[in-house]
Parts: structure tokens; C-alpha cells; sequence
């Protein structure tokens, strides 16, 4: 899969990461709130949002999550120039680990050091 990779800017994929780091959990596919009202992005929205060029295409991003679910991820992924592919084996990723292991699991693939 790191291959596929390539077509997702490095920068993004830094960023994406350092969006992982910073929470305190990773959710299944896409997003979760916790109870306080904080925003848990998985993966593959963590990619989508760090690939954002303005605050205002971020909230535009986390409002598809919130009404479409995962199958906006595929979407725009496809948009980014992407791939559906990439997008649907990311969210596969994210959610076949477990909870415990989740963000560990996540960092490594967006960090491109999960082997294909």
C-alpha cells in the first residue's frame, strides 16, 4: 500500500499524524465526539482534513463526515486525486485493529512504516 501513498502529499500525511498524536483515541470510521465534545478523527478523515487548504474546507470536510459516514471518505479521497482505493484501505485499516492498538497501528501507516 505505500506505493498508493505517493499520491497523497507528505505534508498532508505529517500533518495527518500529528492529528492522531493529538488525540487521545482513534475512532472507528469516521469520527466520534467523546462526551466533553471533542472531535476524534479516524485515519482516513485525518487525512482528508489535513489536506485541507482553510478552515472553512476543514468544518465543509467534518460536516460530509458527520452526514455521509465512511462512504464520503471514498469520495473525497477520489476528489483529492487519491484514489477510491487508497480511501477504502485506509478506512479498512483503521477499523480492523483493535481499540487498544488503534492509534499505535494508525501512526505507523500514515508515518508509511506499515508494509504493504
Amino acid at each position: 500500500m505505500l506505493k498508493h501513498f505517493d499520491a497523497v502529499p507528505s505534508a498532508t500525511r505529517k500533518n495527518a499524524v500529528m492529528i492522531i498524536e493529538a488525540q487521545e483515541d482513534v475512532p472507528v470510521s469516521p469520527l466520534k465526539y467523546t462526551q466533553d465534545g471533542t472531535l476524534q478523527l479516524c485515519a482516513a478523515a485525518a487525512l482528508v482534513v489535513a489536506g485541507a487548504k482553510s478552515e472553512e474546507e476543514k468544518q465543509f470536510i467534518i460536516s460530509r463526515l458527520e452526514a455521509n459516514g465512511p462512504s464520503a471518505i471514498e469520495e473525497m479521497f477520489e476528489e483529492k486525486g487519491w484514489g477510491r482505493q487508497l480511501g477504502r484501505r485506509v478506512l479498512m485499516e483503521n477499523d480492523s485493529l483493535q481499540p487498544s492498538e488503534r492509534k499505535e497501528g494508525v501512526v505507523r501507516l500514515l508515518s508509511g512504516r506499515l508494509e504493504s
